[in-house]
């Protein structure tokens, strides 16, 4: 299933495009489970949705007032006897007769006979007659049987992501429960015996294990679920051991860190010895080392350790990995073009992604001051990614860029 990817100390970089295609063209789709709509947000429809009832289903008053023949008003002011009160909710089985009303409330039904609305703000407000002062047209403020969504109407395809809307909509035609892709269950894997967890006392030449974190939170804001976070010591045998046992419950296994080509990078020591996992060196800054392969038949996307370059891969190819995985039809996020606030230095063989603060109304973005894959203050308040293609001359200050926008 895997052809030879080269390893990390390759000369010879593989293209983001190729790196990213490598991962998709191997992964398979969830199952498909019956969901609560108020369990599917965010999830993707695996099924065609088609209303089976008119919405709304039957015409009503679009405002408060009082319901009558519009031939009855044309001539105002017109005083008219109330026959009857229509509350939302009522059957208005009752005929309007000619030259009577229906007091009405929104979204009351109107009664057989009515074919409009006085608002009641032209009217006196009677209850047992009704002064009307104003003209009204038939059709006037009413809402007629199926105006928003007719029987026989499709409403969801296949692959589409499951919105609030959405679930408002399913709920209107009476569905409880839908088709949805099973959300993919992420084991989030970092690597390093100078890792200590958040909360413990910090010994010298440790740092704080900021990686689990940072990708568990990505895994969730993509949709996906976390199945396990854990941190694999850099004795060979133990991960081995603990990413076997890890990938037996997880859709996908993220690792990062322990790819590069120095020394103690267990995890392209482990994978030496289990095989299946293939390492290249990717045309990207930052993020050059990454590694694709199965671990018993799960997948596995091993990324580098540096925390800017984790964000960056797992944009790059995490996300659309979890897209496939859980059903999604679109993979990639949103893009635009925007006027970079500074200068941006240019790489002769590698695609650079910077974090950035997009204004989306101005239409400028202002790139991290500071460069650096360990500097993860630097996008911690980014909503996008820059991107600087390689080879270009310069980009200067005022130049359009590709954004990737992250949101929020």
């Amino acid at each position: 299933m895997l052809g030879h990817y080269g390893n990390v100390s390759d000369a010879k970089l593989k293209s983001m495009a190729q790196h990213r295609d490598f991962i998709l063209r191997d992964l398979a789709v969830n199952e498909v489970v019956a969901t609560d709509i108020d369990e599917a947000l965010g999830l993707s429809l695996a099924q065609t949705v088609t209303a089976t009832i008119s919405l709304p289903p039957f015409a009503n008053s679009a405002m408060d007032g009082y319901a009558v023949r519009a031939q009855d008003v044309a001539s105002v002011p017109v005083v008219l006897p109330v026959n009857d009160d229509l509350p939302a909710g009522s059957a208005a089985d009752r005929p309007l007769l000619p030259g009577t009303a229906h007091r009405i409330m929104t979204g009351a039904p109107l009664p057989p006979g009515a074919d409009a609305v006085v608002r009641v703000e032209w009217t006196d407000a009677g209850t047992s007659h009704v002064r009307i002062d104003r003209s009204v047209v038939a059709g006037a403020e009413v809402r007629p049987l199926g105006d928003d969504v007719s029987v026989g109407d499709e409403l969801g395809r296949p692959g589409q992501e499951i919105g609030p809307a959405d679930i408002s909509l399913f709920a209107s035609l009476g569905l409880r429960r839908i088709n949805a892709y099973r959300p993919p269950r992420v084991a989030v894997v970092a690597t390093g015996d100078e890792l200590t967890a958040v909360g413990a006392a910090l010994k010298a030449g440790a740092i704080f294990d900021s990686n689990s974190h940072l990708m568990a939170a990505l895994v969730r804001s993509s949709g996906a679920e976390v199945a396990s976070s854990a941190c694999l010591s850099d004795e060979v045998s133990l991960a081995q051991e603990s990413l076997i046992e890890i990938a037996q419950r997880a859709d996908l296994v993220v690792t990062m860190g322990g790819i590069s080509a120095g020394a103690y990078e267990v995890v392209r020591e482990v994978f030496a010895e289990l095989g299946g996992v293939a390492f290249a060196s990717v045309a990207v800054q930052p993020g050059k080392p990454q590694g694709f392969g199965f671990l018993n038949r799960t997948p596995v996307i091993t990324l580098p350790g540096n925390p800017v370059s984790a964000l960056v891969s797992f944009e790059l190819f995490v996300r659309p990995a979890l897209r496939k995985i859980g059903g999604f039809t679109d993979f990639d996020r949103p893009r635009v073009r925007a006027q970079t606030t500074t200068a941006l230095a240019v790489s002769r063989d590698r695609t650079r992604y910077l974090a950035g603060t997009l204004d989306s109304l101005r239409g400028v973005v202002a790139p991290a001051s500071r460069r650096g894959s360990h500097l993860v203050a630097q996008v911690a308040g980014a909503n996008c990614l820059v991107e600087v293609p390689a080879g270009l001359d310069d980009v200067a200050a005022g130049s359009f860029v590709e954004v990737l926008w992250l949101g929020s």
